[in-house]
């Protein structure tokens, strides 16, 4: 395995790429769960990445 740092690094590289994908589609109405498990990454991980405003969504709640 790579050096944890690394990976780390590249992991989070990848998140922001898979990112870019959910800003392109804004994903009206998914839940949190729906866009994590389609780009792959974990519910909370999404809603923190929306928290920091990286990616936009609306909740229609």
């Amino acid at each position: 395995m790579p050096n944890p740092k690394e990976y780390r690094k590249q992991m989070r590289k990848w998140i922001r790429r898979q990112l870019t994908i959910v800003r392109l589609r804004d994903e009206k109405g998914m839940k949190l769960r729906q866009i994590g498990e389609k780009y792959g990454i974990s519910a909370q991980r999404v809603a923190r990445l929306y928290e920091k405003g990286k990616a936009r969504k609306v909740l229609d709640k």
